[in-house]
Formats: structure tokens, sequence, C-alpha cells
């Protein structure tokens, strides 16, 4: 995958796993143990690598059945508000009150 089709990685920061390295990088930033911009390669790097391992790691299938209260797209991402949605995985199944998608066209960047 080359950077130009790289998708916006905004979401994967928010994850308990980004939220983790970036109070790590703060902390270090700190304590000047690490400048801003090696702070900004950490960062650079767990976007691509992110990336990376769903695109070559994760293998599961998903589908799920809801009620659309809205949707709109905006700069090739979708989001759509669900209502009373059963979500089955390979594993299991979850019914959420209401849950909300986003989905990004990687092939159009």
């Amino acid at each position: 995958m080359t950077e130009a089709n790289i998708p916006s990685t905004e979401d994967y920061r928010k994850c308990s796993l980004g939220r983790f390295l970036q109070t790590t990088l703060s902390a270090l930033l700190a304590e000047n143990k690490i400048t801003q911009e090696q702070a900004n390669i950490v960062f650079n790097q767990f976007d691509k690598s992110i990336i990376e391992a769903i695109n070559t790691k994760v293998r599961s299938n998903i589908t799920f059945k809801g009620h659309c209260i809205s949707y709109r797209n905006v700069a090739d991402t979708w989001q759509q508000l669900l209502e009373n949605t059963v979500i089955n995985t390979d594993t299991k199944t979850i019914e959420c009150k209401y849950i909300k998608m986003l989905a990004t066209d990687v092939n159009n960047k």
C-alpha cells in the first residue's frame, strides 16, 4: 500500500493502543527524551503498521442489519447511523441500540 492510498488514521489513534502511544510519547517529550520530529516519525509508523496489520492479518467476516436513521458521504467517507442493529461476527452476535459506522473509500484517493 502506497502512502497515497493510506486512509485517514484519526480513528486508529483514538483506540486504546493509539491513546497509550500518545500518552507515552507525550511523557517522553515532556522529559526531553525525544524530539517532536521523533514523535511524529513514531506516529507515522504506527499509522502505516496498523493499516498493514488490518489489511494482512484480519480475516473475519461481519454482517449487520438495522434501521438506517441517517447517512451521508463527505470526501469519500461514509457515515451511517443505525438503530436496533444486530451484528454477527464469526464467533458471536451483538445487539446494539445505536451504532455509528464510518467507512472510507481508499481507492479514490
